[in-house]
């Protein structure tokens, strides 16, 4: 790819699997298969990721993190310390209720039951192995293409991992706990570097949800929280040569999301964020107007979200190119990139099919050509 091209296109990171990956992620729960068969499977399924995204015409590409079964859990199952399944998948808030990011529903401790079950940090963590450097380096073997790959942000690991009773013993408050994430991810940041991934990406959709006026009363400092963010991000990405970005969205499973309200409330905020690229969506209707980029940071690159992942329909590329032409009007063209609003499947159980992807990254990569032709 030309480097300098304008409107590179891009995915966030994640790509629904097909049933076949689905189906050999439950051999392994039930122990039919090795670890090492399994992954030796899927390097299969990730050629198949890689040519979704070749013929969909995208520049930048990931492996569809088809290899995690979420792009938290990996951080558990990798790290040691945790204890899994201790969680019910909720997280607790400021004012002691708690947040379900399945249902995207804050609720009563009464009410805080899901069946999705998580880890919670119960010791002392260590870097027993690496964590996405292995995936990356069968991808840079498999395309000549730039590549990206993402991780969870600092924030949202100690939010989603850390619980004040199963993980006090270890780590009295989450901001310790967070203390000791940032040299993990910072090292696997160097050594992605080293193996020359293109494009490093962290993904906060926690930090994202304070867009929404509802979720942010139940913080006593809001803006604390923020700040926790963002000079996490700004650490673990301090010193490093290679383009890095954080994803912003409101976060989505099965074609839903609970949150609203535009960027507003965060945009006075960006600036204070280190890294290369905003990753933002604004194809979901209630994302906002594309006016609030009025105050987009002047620096910063911009990941233009334009396709909604969540619709069933596939977009006009004239209906992406109007939308990256509004973006224009704010941002200069050279620093916007064309992707997706989120993920398409940050949980591997999310009902997507490939083929829609597909068919959606082709409408993107499209758009981008005729506003290169222009």
């Amino acid at each position: 790819m030309n480097q300098t091209r304008l409107f590179p296109t891009t995915v966030v990171g994640s790509l629904p699997r097909p049933q076949w990956v689905l189906d050999l992620f439950q051999r392994r729960w039930d122990g039919g298969i090795s670890e090492e068969e399994f992954q030796q499977r899927l390097d299969n399924a990730v050629l198949f990721a890689i040519q979704l995204q070749d013929m969909a015409g995208i520049d930048i590409i990931t492996d569809g993190e088809y290899r995690r079964e979420s792009y938290v859990k990996i951080f558990a199952q990798r790290v040691s310390g945790f204890e899994r399944d201790a969680l019910d998948g909720s997280a607790i808030l400021d004012d002691g209720n708690y947040f379900n990011p399945r249902s995207r529903q804050v609720l009563p401790p009464s009410e805080a039951k899901s069946p999705l079950r998580y880890p919670a940090v119960v010791q002392p963590i260590q870097y027993d192995q690496p964590l996405v450097l292995d995936d990356s380096r069968f991808l840079l073997a498999n395309t000549s293409r730039p590549v990206k790959v993402t991780l969870p942000s600092p924030y949202i690991l100690a939010r989603r991992l850390w619980h004040p009773v199963f993980s006090h013993d270890a780590y009295p408050t989450r901001e310790d706990f967070l203390e000791a994430i940032l040299p993990i991810l910072k090292e696997e940041c160097r050594r992605l570097q080293s193996e020359g991934v293109h494009f490093i990406q962290l993904d906060d959709p926690w930090l994202s949800l304070f867009v929404d006026e509802g979720y942010r009363d139940h913080f006593e400092e809001v803006e604390r929280e923020i700040h926790l963010s963002m000079d996490s991000i700004n650490r673990v990405v301090e010193g490093l040569n290679v383009k890095t970005g954080v994803h912003f969205c409101r976060a989505h499973y099965n074609r839903q999301t609970g949150f609203r309200g535009d960027y507003s409330y965060l945009m006075p905020f960006l600036n204070e964020l280190k890294v290369s690229q905003l990753v933002m969506e604004f194809a979901l209707p209630n994302a906002g107007s594309l006016e609030v980029l009025e105050n987009f940071p002047e620096e910063m690159e911009l990941g233009l979200g334009c396709v909604d992942v969540r619709a069933v329909e596939i977009p006009d590329p004239d209906q992406i190119v109007g939308m990256v032409k509004e973006a224009c009007r704010y941002v200069d063209r050279e620093r916007i990139t064309l992707n997706p609003d989120c993920g398409f499947a940050p949980s591997h159980t999310n009902p997507i099919p490939p083929d829609e992807a597909y068919l959606k990254l082709r409408a993107m990569a499209e758009a981008a050509q005729r506003l290169r032709n222009e």
